[in-house]
């Protein structure tokens, strides 16, 4: 074969090959015409012909609940027929067309009166197309021993003459046969009366079109009248189907009568297959009450006597719910463990995988469950888009493992794919929690208030409006009125929550906003009046897990108001309200701040003995001695006014060592000075009195321990150390004035002894001026007669004797009855005898 051959063959292929997929390409892309589509009623069944230029390719679906057929002709027009297709017959109910135009089919939708409907197809007649052929399905019932063929409805009717007349001409039966058929029909017609066969259909009916109630009625009826019949058994099961199934869907109150059916049935029938349905449905009772030990012997007596049968999975699974409800993780675990390897391929194997991952949630361990979900999520991704207590679990544990961002998208996927669910409630609840921890409270505002106005009547609406009032309390400045979105409840917070306490149930809502309304006054420093709250709200919840938490609440708004009352100086009342609330409050506070300053107080009130016992208990529970500097200070303090000079010296002598960077140490150094003293060292005392004064001439203590000092120098009469220590005293107070009525008691002490030291340092001038001095601040005082005579005496010892008898003359008049009265007359009188002899006082 030369190559010319070859290449015409090779051509030759190629267009074969072209020609062929050009003839399918077109065989496939081409349309079905339809010419008519025509219905017809037969004798037991309908048909619909469909008459096209090309056979049309079929595609059915049926939908039980509503009764319709969708029969879709993938690529068929025909616009005039789809218009005007209406039909309905004996078991057609409606028939209706469109056109699909971008798919470019043709759907029909046809509508049965029935829903048991068979369906077949055939050949159209004559012409291209086919036809759908509708049967109305009857199921002939049985009964226990009998032949169908004897107890169809057929066999048992009366016999017709007139076909019995035909059958005869045409074949003649003997008196025999005849008296043994007859014999049968007695027979027969006797057994169905016994059975209550028709009453038996009518209850099955009755249960298949849920009428529960009516069916344990009529079940009740039958079991009286037939107590013969041979569906006795099934029966007693079905009426105690119907009570689990009025129980589950409609009415709780009808669980008792559901049990008693299920008991009677079993004790009845103890051999009855029906019997692993029946314990599934008691478990499923008790464990709808929450009988939890009831459900669980039940599903424990299902698997034990079916441990590989239907319910077996299903019992399994409900009894490690039950597990997981009561909190025993280890017992749920190896339930849950079981369905996995025993029913591998079962469907209740993607439940499992998911809820041994909630059990672990549930437990805390956030991160073994996130892992199991991770897995459940790899094998059934879309599960949780199907299940919303699932996503909302994942979610929440996400949250919990710090992954906020991905929980917040989980959660505003629940609110979008199950908008009125229970978890898209309570996800809209989480979302807004979340904005406000992290402080974006308006976000948070917004979404508490589409909260409230997207469930009106739930319970989550009365949970939103309670967190914007606590926002309102917190921080009212926080929204502005707005005629749009509705605030009120951020407006007007405590009014809100008053509200919900006044008209909610106390355990569902009543409790939460008593808590939060204390929590509001505890943010705007109203301790009292949440405390008051706090008081209330545990007489609510007296055994709840809750009042523990309360119980902090109000034991730390009181240790607030201790400090708010230390604060102010308000000494006595803080240890008023540490007594009156010691008993159960603060019976046993440990934080080492409050502690100090009960014993503050005490120090304050001169209760040293009680003051020392708290800084030494405070010492105790400061395990970082951050107070420690405080308190020995306290302590050693406490021991000085105590009186006991020697224990406070060496205290306040190991402080120094301890604490030389302490704020309190130049005033340990003044007390110091006062313990030395108080041993008769005087001297010694004095030393340290002016090492303290030099240290901090600004320290509170100064003017007090110049007082000390000057006593002290002018006891000696080193007068002009004194008249140092009074100014020292009285500059000490001239930036603020004295704080104290001790402090005003040296300052005016002061002035007297300043100048009585300047007239024994014979410094007349100086004490003729702080005499004036002191009589011009404190004119009222009884010393200023004094003040007078050291005045007069001063002006004479520098010869000014009219000045001096102008003194004498005021004290003279002003006092006359008195020591210095007489005095300064005495002295007046001699002033005037020297006045009328000069001559004997020549120098």
């Amino acid at each position: 074969m030369n190559s010319n051959q070859w290449i015409f063959r090779i051509l030759s292929v190629l267009v074969a090959v072209c020609s062929f997929f050009t003839g399918f390409q077109y065989a496939a892309g081409a349309s079905s015409i339809i010419s008519d589509i025509r219905f017809a009623d037969r004798k037991d069944h309908s048909s619909m012909s469909i008459i096209a230029d090309l056979l049309p390719e079929l595609k059915l679906s049926f939908d039980r609940k509503s009764k319709t057929l969708s029969v879709r002709l993938v690529s068929a027009s025909g616009a005039k027929i789809v218009e005007r297709l209406k039909y309905s017959d004996t078991i057609i109910d409606s028939v209706s067309a469109v056109k699909d135009q971008p798919a470019g089919d043709t759907l029909i939708k046809v509508k049965f009166k029935v829903a048991n409907i068979s369906f077949y197809k055939t050949s159209a007649t004559g012409k291209p197309g086919l036809t759908l052929n509708f049967r109305e399905i009857k199921k002939p019932m049985r009964i226990k021993g009998a032949a169908p063929e004897q107890m169809t409805a057929k066999a048992l009717k009366p016999v017709d003459q007139k076909k019995e007349a035909g059958v005869a001409r045409k074949r003649a039966i003997s008196k025999k046969k005849q008296k043994r058929l007859a014999i049968l029909d007695e027979k027969y017609r006797k057994q169905e009366a016994e059975s209550g066969r028709k009453k038996y259909v009518d209850i099955m009916t009755m249960f298949r079109q849920l009428k529960f109630r009516e069916t344990a009625s009529e079940a009740d009826r039958f079991l009286k009248k037939y107590p013969k019949s041979i569906y006795r058994q099934q029966v007693y099961f079905t009426k105690a189907e119907s009570l689990y199934l009025l129980a589950k869907f409609e009415n709780k109150s009808a669980i008792p009568d559901a049990l008693e059916a299920y008991n009677e049935a079993i004790a009845t029938y103890p051999e009855s297959p029906l019997i692993p349905q029946a314990l599934m449905h008691k478990g499923n009772l008790y464990a709808q009450q929450e009988f939890f030990i009831e459900a669980v012997t039940e599903y424990g007596g299902l698997i034990q006597i079916s441990p590989k049968g239907k319910y077996s999975a299903p019992a399994m699974f409900a009894r490690g719910k039950i597990y997981i409800t009561q909190k025993k993780y280890k017992k749920a675990y190896n339930e849950l463990e079981k369905i996995l390897i025993l029913f591998p391929n079962r469907r209740e194997v993607r439940d499992v995988k998911y809820l041994i991952a909630q059990s672990y949630a549930d437990r805390g361990k956030y991160k073994i469950a996130d892992t199991i979900f991770r897995e459940a999520l790899k094998q059934w991704p879309t599960y949780p888009k199907s299940h919303p207590k699932t996503y909302f679990t994942i979610a929440s544990n996400r949250y919990r493992l710090g992954n906020v961002k991905q929980a917040m998208e989980d959660w505003y996927s629940i609110v979008n794919l199950f908008p009125t669910s229970f978890q898209a409630r309570r996800a809209m609840l989480s979302i807004g929690d979340v904005y406000v921890e992290t402080g974006q409270k308006r976000k948070a505002a917004n979404i508490f208030e589409r909260t409230i106005i997207r469930y009106p009547k739930n319970d989550e609406s009365v949970m939103a409006k309670m967190r914007l009032a606590s926002l309102g309390a917190e921080d009212p400045d926080l929204l502005k009125h707005s005629r749009i979105f509705d605030y009120s409840a951020f407006e007007k917070p405590f009014e809100t929550l008053n509200n919900i306490i006044r008209k909610g149930p106390v355990k569902k809502f009543g409790q939460e906003a008593l808590l939060r309304k204390g929590e509001a006054y505890t943010t705007q420093k109203r301790y009292l009046a949440a405390v008051i709250a706090f008081k209330e709200l545990l007489r609510t919840i007296p055994d709840s897990r809750m009042s523990d938490k309360v119980f902090n609440l109000v034991r730390e708004n009181f240790l607030e108001m201790i400090r708010a009352f230390y604060k102010e100086d308000g000494f006595f009342m803080v240890l008023i309200t540490y007594y009156d609330n010691f008993d159960p409050f603060l019976r046993s506070i440990e934080n080492p701040e409050i502690l100090v300053k009960i014993a503050d107080s005490y120090s304050k009130m001169t209760l040293d003995d009680r003051a020392i016992e708290y800084y030494r208990l405070a010492n105790k529970f400061d395990e970082k001695q951050k107070f420690l500097p405080i308190t020995a200070f306290k302590i050693a303090e406490a021991t000085l006014r105590k009186g006991m000079y020697k224990k406070a010296e060496r205290s306040l002598k190991l402080y120094l060592a301890q604490f030389r960077t302490s704020p309190y140490t130049i005033t340990a150094l003044h007390l110091l000075g006062d313990a030395i003293y108080e041993q008769d060292r005087p001297v010694e005392a004095a030393t340290q009195w002016r090492l303290a004064i030099e240290a901090d001439t600004g320290n509170l203590r100064v003017s007090k321990t110049a007082f000390k000092l000057a006593s002290y120098f002018r006891k000696n009469r080193q007068y002009s150390m004194a008249i140092d220590s009074y100014n020292l005293v009285i500059d000490a107070h001239k930036p603020m004035g004295a704080r104290s009525n001790s402090e005003r008691f040296i300052i005016k002490e002061s002035y007297y002894q300043l100048a009585e030291s300047y007239y024994l340092d014979q410094d007349y001038p100086a004490a003729i001026q702080e005499a004036s001095i002191a009589k011009t601040r404190y004119r009222d005082d009884e010393r200023n007669v004094w003040m007078d005579y050291i005045m007069s005496s001063s002006y004479e010892k520098i010869n000014m004797d009219e000045m001096a008898m102008a003194s004498l003359k005021n004290i003279s008049e002003s006092d006359s009855a008195s020591t210095i009265g007489k005095v300064a007359s005495s002295r007046l009188d001699n002033f005037e005898w020297k006045r009328k002899n000069p001559d004997l006082f020549v120098d």
